[in-house]
This record gives structure tokens, C-alpha cells and sequence, in this order.
């Protein structure tokens, strides 16, 4: 998310009205809209990897995986985001032609532009749904995921961090191949989803360091 595009506030309704007829898409905070950040080839990239790899793990399961263009309402009234990757497991969001409502699991890949936001303001918000159990970070400039998970029965603020891959990493200090390698072969995990795999799923034909 980048700033807010003006001044002007606008009811749920108004932005919902205003977005449909938009050419494109538009995140929805605090009665101001904002223009989607500009993805880049990398960005695009990690999210399909994540994407084929979920759909090929929630094939035949009540699940359903979405990507960048499907908005998530954090209630009725807002806010109105658009995550890099959602997972619902709900029927009601199978019945909703418009939007995601109850997510149990939303990523959202790191840029510079929105690391700040993804990781405060954007959490914040994320973290109201009753429904989400957990909420993954993936960074474009390092192999490096972070997991945010909330227990069953934990209460609405409590969540555990579960950190994966490099968090100290310069690419300009080590070739693809030598930084690779060890990180790479890192494994996380979704407990939400019963989902384990590796950062070179994630990171497949993404290169540091090339120039």
C-alpha cells in the first residue's frame, strides 16, 4: 500500500460503489482509499510458487487458495484489502461472489515499499478476524518467511512467531549459488493447513545477486 491517493473520506458503501467501476484494484482503510503498490517480477513470482504449491496440497480438501485479486473484508465496514495470497476454509466465503470474510491463512509478500505497513498497520487489522489462525510474511530481498500463528482458543492478540531462513543476509556479499544452497533448504510449516515444505518452493527461479 502507498498513500492515501487524497484527502477525501468515503463511506464503506461509497468505496465499494467507487471501486467497482475502477479499472484497478484499490485497498480501503479508515474511510481513504488506497492504490495498490506496483508488483515487480520477484514479487510475482514467490506468490504464484506459494499459490501452485497450495492448490496442489488443498486439492479434494475444503479449502480454497486465492491470489492478489480476490479483497478481503476485515468486517462489514472495513478495512478492504487485497493480500498477496488468502486461504478460506469457511462455506459462506464458497457462497460470496465479492469477497473473503473468514481467512484462515493470508500472505503477503515484503516489498520496501509495504514491509512497514504489512507488518504493523496491516496486522493489526488482519488480526481482528476471529476466523484467521495464521498470517506468513515473505521477504523478496533475502530467502527469509516469518509466521505469525494463533492457538485454538487463543485469544485474539496472542500470536507466535516462528521465523524461517535468513534474517541476517547482505547479496552482495555471497553468489546465488553459496546463499542459496544452506537457506534454501530451510522448512516451514502451516499447522493451519497441515502444510510443510521448503524456502526453495518459495523461492524457485529467484536469483540474488545477479546484478
Amino acid at each position: 500500500m502507498i498513500d492515501a491517493m487524497d484527502s477525501r473520506y468515503l463511506s464503506p458503501a461509497e468505496f465499494l460503489a467507487w471501486e467497482a467501476q475502477q479499472p484497478w484494484r484499490h485497498e480501503y482503510l479508515n474511510g481513504r482509499i488506497y492504490a495498490r503498490a506496483d508488483s515487480t517480477l520477484d514479487h510475482n513470482t514467490i506468490t504464484t510458487n506459494f499459490v501452485i504449491a497450495l492448490k496442489r496440497h488443498l486439492r479434494g480438501k475444503s479449502c480454497r487458495a486465492f491470489i492478489s485479486e480476490v479483497q478481503v473484508h476485515v468486517s462489514e465496514k472495513g478495512p478492504y484489502f487485497y493480500p498477496d495470497l488468502v486461504v478460506t476454509c469457511d462455506p459462506r466465503d464458497f457462497r460470496s461472489r465479492q469477497a473473503i470474510q473468514y481467512p484462515c491463512l493470508i500472505a503477503e509478500v515484503l516489498s520496501p515499499e509495504t514491509a512497514e505497513f504489512d507488518r504493523d498497520q496491516k496486522f493489526q487489522q488482519y488480526a481482528r478476524m476471529d476466523s484467521l489462525k495464521e498470517y506468513v510474511l515473505i521477504s523478496s530481498d533475502r530467502p527469509a518467511l516469518d509466521r505469525y500463528y494463533r492457538p485454538e482458543g487463543a485469544a485474539l492478540n496472542y500470536w507466535e512467531l516462528t521465523r524461517y531462513g535468513a534474517i541476517d543476509f547482505d547479496p552482495k556479499i555471497l553468489t546465488p549459488d553459496e546463499q542459496q544452497r544452506p537457506l534454501l533448504e530451510v522448512s516451514f510449516a502451516l499447522q493451519s493447513l497441515d502444510f510443510s515444505d521448503t524456502l526453495a518452493m518459495i523461492y524457485e527461479e529467484i536469483r540474488w545477486g545477479d546484478g
